[in-house]
């Protein structure tokens, strides 16, 4: 896959909407990693 078919994938997809409330409660029993560029969060994963 190229890098321009990700970003163009990416664009596509809509951002998942959650409460913080919602999210906080899982850092109790997840694993959760985030990817940085510079200052900017692109990415992010959990895992139970």
């Amino acid at each position: 896959m190229k890098e321009e078919e990700v970003v163009t994938i990416q664009r596509a997809m809509p951002p998942l909407s959650r409460s913080l409330p919602s999210l906080l409660d899982e850092f109790d029993d997840h694993v959760v990693l985030k990817a940085v560029r510079g200052r900017r969060i692109v990415g992010s994963v959990r895992a139970k």
